[in-house]
């Protein structure tokens, strides 16, 4: 997936933009709570960045929708 293809507030990998969504909840949390709502993001956000990124693309690669032109490589004339 290119990144001119990607929604708006997208990464492009879904374990990241599911922990950026956790972090926009803080908003709805009592402010003596942020503290640690932010650190268990930053935590996953940690693993995520550390984590290889060959799998995430595959595992992204796999929740995606083959294109029309994908489907037609497999065609027969």
């Amino acid at each position: 997936m290119s990144w001119q293809k990607q929604a708006a507030g997208s990464t492009g990998d879904p374990a990241v933009d599911a922990l950026i969504a956790q972090a926009a909840q803080a908003a709805q949390l009592p402010a003596s709570e942020h503290k640690d709502h932010y650190t268990h993001v930053l935590q996953g956000l940690e693993r995520e960045l550390d984590a290889d990124p060959s799998a995430a693309m595959q595992s992204a690669a796999m929740h995606t929708a083959p294109t029309p032109a994908a489907q037609n490589q497999g065609a027969t004339s």
